[in-house]
């Protein structure tokens, strides 16, 4: 009963006097009948009233307990109680709770609350893919979600290694947490991977992975605290086995490398082109005894080649199981225009496609893409895109570093947004994720990620299931049915990745469109009709 409260004074009011005048009902025959007896003089042997205070007697030892109680602020029905001795209260509470008393009972706990990540970096204004508040006409909003994430962790304790054309250590923004003693130049066969003059390709995307944060300078990388590390593999020429030797440095010290490279994004297939065997073995040995056999984190370039028609399918770097193939998408959050779709597309980033590109770090001097100074305005390309996710991948880590590279696949899968949600592309697989083959399971969110890390389980130990080489023998007929073969899986499996191995003899294999179909009907595109006049698919 709420009515007429007014006519107590609430700091010296007393139990016996709301229960003598009707207030507390439930209270007042709750200690009639059970403690008292029916036709009996109220004696208050559960309550009995002081000034400012409260005597509170509970059956089991009849201990008295001085309780101040007041009502709540807000919300109607709810009182604070004061305990002299807070150890009592649990019994004390729990007992009123049990005889029907009170509903329920929480413990108000004092937190120590602390300030928001505000970074002092006096490029970070200009980096809206941390955090796009309509700079250049953007999408408020549309970014990586970066800066919530920074208030729990900042990829301290993480190494990313980058892969590219060079490392510029001696920038301000990267050289705090350089590991030369994890870099090497394979051009130059030397521990020095700093890059000549024009090649800044390496450098920006150091800056957008890992560029130090908070130290009132230039930019901020996505992973601000992590440490990183340079090996110069693709300024000049390399074989299978020097790649292997690079994708594997220092497997146990850097953690994740970044790779923004791969065969040209021409939408011709070429046996060249596609991973070598040394690779694809340092790929596997990463993925099962790197660090420490947790498995080194991967993260690849999905490719540039949209406006040819190619397919992020056809490249054997980013389509291996091991890797996380990313896409990119604007500030708008839709595909760019060079993004190329592929049923291996795990997750996108943020890059440039729309109104502006990616704010970032560049050779010093007069090198790089930014003939003075050392910030690069207008970095892009899944280049881009792919560094952005290294460095969610640093946080994921750094939040839990005892989680595999399998464990962080899935927490990215599991935490991507959805953007451009009206895209005709989206559909929904059989365990009820929301998948693209433009977008994979949509865009990198960081504080998602790193949240959902703090309550991840982990995966099991992964197994596998394989069919025997199956001899379809059948001609592909020209607009005519299409050839189906049928794989059947007799293993009770959660499935995370699918290899199709594949030979098919045809002239003009860009005519030709390979699609694996789920039980439950989810289609993956594995090739699409293109421009390739080239011959056979093996």
């Amino acid at each position: 009963d709420k009515v007429g409260w007014d006519k107590f004074n609430l700091n010296t009011v007393t139990v016996q006097e709301l229960l003598e005048n009707g207030y507390l009902r439930k209270m007042y025959n709750e200690t009639w009948n059970k403690s008292v007896g029916e036709g009996k003089k109220i004696q208050c042997t559960m309550f009995c009233g002081k000034t400012n205070a409260i005597d509170v007697i509970f059956e089991s030892g009849r201990k008295d307990e001085n309780v101040e109680i007041k009502p709540a602020p807000f919300l109607e029905g709810a009182w604070l109680w004061k305990f002299e001795n807070p150890t009592t209260a649990p019994k004390i509470l729990g007992d009123l709770e049990e005889n029907g008393l009170i509903e329920r009972s929480l413990p108000e706990r004092v937190k120590q609350q602390q300030p928001r990540a505000v970074l002092n970096d006096p490029e970070i204004g200009s980096q809206w893919h941390l955090n796009n508040t309509g700079q250049g006409g953007g999408t408020i909003g549309e970014d990586a979600n970066v800066t919530a994430a920074w208030d729990i962790v900042d990829g301290s304790g993480v190494t990313i290694s980058i892969i590219d054309d060079g490392f510029a250590h001696t920038h301000t923004d990267l050289s705090p947490g350089y590991q030369s003693s994890n870099s090497y130049d394979y051009c130059n066969n030397d521990a020095d991977p700093t890059p000549s003059s024009g090649d800044g390709h390496g450098t920006s995307a150091a800056g957008v992975a890992g560029g130090r944060g908070n130290n009132n300078y230039g930019i901020a990388g996505v992973a601000h605290g992590a440490d990183m590390s340079g090996l110069l593999l693709i300024a000049c020429g390399t074989p299978d086995s020097t790649e292997a030797s690079a994708l594997s440095h220092d497997d146990q010290d850097n953690d994740i490398y970044s790779n923004s490279w791969g065969p040209p994004d021409t939408g011709n297939y070429k046996m060249e082109w596609t991973a070598g065997p040394l690779v694809l073995a340092a790929f596997e040995s990463d993925f099962t005894t790197g660090r420490g056999g947790l498995g080194n984190v991967i993260t690849w370039a999905g490719g540039n080649g949209l406006q040819n028609n190619d397919n992020s399918n056809y490249d054997g770097y980013a389509n291996a199981r091991q890797t996380i193939s990313v896409g990119a998408i604007t500030n708008g959050g839709t595909q760019s225009y060079y993004s190329e779709p592929g049923a291996n597309i795990l997750v996108v980033g943020h890059s440039n496609g729309g109104t502006l590109g990616i704010h970032t770090a560049d050779i010093p001097g007069s090198g790089g893409y930014n003939n003075s100074g050392d910030i690069n305005p207008s970095f892009g390309g899944t280049s881009s895109a792919t560094p952005l996710v290294s460095g969610v991948v640093a946080l994921i880590l750094d939040v839990d570093p005892t989680l595999t590279a399998r464990d962080v696949m899935g927490i990215l899968a599991h935490s991507a947004r959805k953007n451009d949600p009206s895209d005709s592309d989206w559909t929904v697989n059989g365990a009820g994720h929301d998948i693209s083959h433009k977008y994979g399971f949509g865009a990198a969110d960081a504080h998602a990620a790193v949240s959902l890390a703090a309550n991840w389980t982990k995966l099991q130990t992964e197994t596998s299931f394989g069919t025997p080489i199956s001899n379809v023998g059948t001609s592909i007929p020209d607009n005519g049915a299409p050839v189906t073969d049928t794989i059947t899986v007799t293993q009770d499996l959660k499935i995370e990745h699918v290899n199709i191995v594949v030979n098919i003899t045809h002239t003009g294999r860009g005519d030709l469109e390979t699609i694996l179909t789920s039980p439950d009907g989810t289609q993956s595109v594995l090739t699409e009709k293109h421009g390739d006049t080239g011959d056979h698919y093996t």
